[in-house]
């Protein structure tokens, strides 16, 4: 584990791993007190004591706090949090070029809080991409990510994780008896024990998640959790703040709009009203009134044990759980708040410990299948259309060198030209393409073709092409041989498309390159960004291509 982006980039053991470690290091927590040597780590002698460097876009108190206090239980020296108000992102500075300034300042670790969707896998992916061109140590940063746009919170959960294990193991009370039950449970555990009892305990978790769902990165990361266990969710919620429904896909989920449904699960956890990102959908008057027939008070606990959650913080105009109960024993948010240090103290030191391996955080595709359709001599082939086509008197003007983009969607020849010059096909000095549009087709009715003269399309472009042009033909006229190719789908598309998603680091940051999973469920195709984590339809993907 190098770096903790989000919960669906680390294996099950890393989360357990995690998890084990902080539940340790919890009793030293409460008390104040140094760990053991086996709980801490070790730095070389003669080195000064490594930075951690922190850049929080949005404001904060428990993420930032938690962080700077883990970081110094850790034995790291914390810098200055780098936020707009302090420093040149004020100014427009790009997320990469402002990463690789506080690593110039002898940041050896990074952590982040941002609007800015996949801005820590931007940071990390560019310093294992560019790493030749600095110090060793620029790619050996750990990137932490405390939080991006809608889409990632993994320390939350994995907080969520120890506090939900911990009390499990008898810390019932935040006090000094919660806490010795907790110790007294531990000394008779095993660390393989201990994540044995973790595993068994979320195979089997029942948890409800209520309220501003579809707005919630902690939402995303608790789903993200049901890819490593066995976790049965309920979604409460009214439409307009339900989940998307792929982000479920399977997953044991149900969905409902009324809480007494969640009365026979383990966990409730509340979600604010995500007021900072509802955008123009609604107003706040009209969230408040939605959200509130949902609202956790003293009916539900009465006819329910489930534990009561919340990430805080609270909204005393609008809260999920009626502040009447704030204090009942079966509301363990402040339980939750106190597990934010020694859980992300344990972050840290996973981290660093495995700061010197390399991580591929996206697999790039290296070769593009195609199946030749037809191949001649060019002269040869010319002489035959030239006889087709003058029998149903059309025009052609034939090219030796170069390539023909044929069978391609009436009105979608603008954008296949638009894709290949974003690909630099030609030299960003203008396109040189030809393109004949709504020309007579026997199979389609009416077809556009882009000519290209003295030009080629690389195969990883012309695959992404067959994405959004199905019928996709490639005629190739090089070294007197004429071939037609098809492409097939890739599983991936790097560079380019743009995605759709404005909050996305691949729209804002010009270091970022986008890429883009493609789905294929039920004949429809759909593009998953590898950054923001949006899903995209084709016709966004081609709308944003024209934008």
């Amino acid at each position: 584990m190098k770096h903790c982006i989000g919960i669906n980039l680390l294996t099950r053991d890393e989360i357990l791993a995690v998890v084990v470690r902080a539940l340790r290091l919890v009793p030293y927590y409460y008390r104040n007190q140094l760990p053991p040597p086996e709980l801490r780590l070790e730095f070389s002698d003669g080195w000064l004591v490594p930075q951690v460097g922190f850049l929080f876009e949005e404001p904060s108190s428990r993420t930032i706090g938690t962080l700077r206090e883990a970081a110094v239980r850790a034995g790291f020296r914390c810098s200055n949090p780098i936020t707009p108000e302090t420093s040149s992102l004020k100014k427009g500075e790009p997320p990469t070029r402002a990463t690789i300034t506080a690593i110039q300042q002898q940041n050896r670790m990074m952590c982040y809080r941002t609007t800015v969707e996949g801005y820590a896998t931007q940071a990390a992916l560019y310093l294992e991409r560019e790493s030749s061109r600095f110090p060793e140590w620029f790619r050996e940063t750990p990137i932490i990510n405390g939080g991006d746009g809608r889409q990632n919170h993994p320390t939350q959960v994995l907080l969520d994780m120890v506090t939900i294990v911990a009390h499990a193991l008898g810390m019932t009370s935040n006090n000094e008896i919660g806490v010795a039950r907790l110790e007294s449970s531990l000394t008779q555990l095993t660390d393989d024990d201990l994540a044995e009892f973790i595993t068994n305990h979320f195979d089997n978790l029942k948890i409800a998640l209520v309220g501003d769902l579809r707005n919630s990165r902690v939402t995303n990361s608790w789903l993200d959790l049901g890819r490593h266990f066995k976790i049965q969710y309920l979604l409460v919620a009214p439409d307009s703040f339900q989940v998307e429904a792929w982000r479920c896909q399977g997953l044991r989920v149900a969905v409902s709009d009324k809480l007494d449904d969640a009365v026979a699960y383990n966990v409730v956890y509340t979600i604010r009203t995500q007021i900072e990102r509802l955008g123009n959908v609604m107003t706040i008057a009209d969230a408040e009134a939605i959200l509130s027939a949902i609202q956790v008070n003293r009916r539900f606990i009465d006819k329910s044990e489930a534990l009561i959650m919340d990430a805080q913080p609270l909204d005393v105009l609008r809260p999920m759980i009626d502040p009447a109960i704030w204090n009942e024993s079966q509301v363990i948010m402040d339980i939750q708040a106190i597990m934010g240090s020694p859980t992300r103290t344990a972050v840290f030191q996973m981290c660093w410990g495995h700061r010197k391996q390399h991580m591929d955080l996206l697999t790039i595709p290296k070769s593009f299948p195609y199946d030749v359709l037809a191949s001649e001599e060019i002269h040869s082939h010319w002489q035959k259309m030239q006889e087709r086509w003058q029998a149903e008197q059309r025009a052609i003007n034939p090219l030796d060198k170069g390539m023909v983009l044929d069978r391609i969607t009436a009105g979608f020849g603008l954008m296949v030209d638009a894709v290949i010059n974003r690909a630099g096909v030609h030299g960003g000095l203008g396109s040189s393409s030809i393109i004949a549009q709504r020309q007579r087709s026997t199979e389609m009715g009416r077809k556009d073709i882009v000519f290209l003269p003295d030009a080629f399309v690389s195969e990883d472009v012309l695959a992404a092409l067959t994405l959004l042009v199905g019928s996709l033909r490639v005629i190739e006229l090089k070294e007197s041989l004429y071939r037609k190719l098809m492409f097939r789908p890739p599983t991936a598309v790097a560079r380019i498309f743009i995605c759709p998603n404005e909050a996305c680091v691949t729209r804002i940051d010009p270091e970022a390159e986008s890429f883009l999973h493609v789905n294929s469920y039920d004949g429809k195709t759909s593009f998953d960004c590898a950054y923001c984590r949006h899903r995209f339809s084709t016709g966004q993907i081609v709308s944003a291509i024209h934008a």
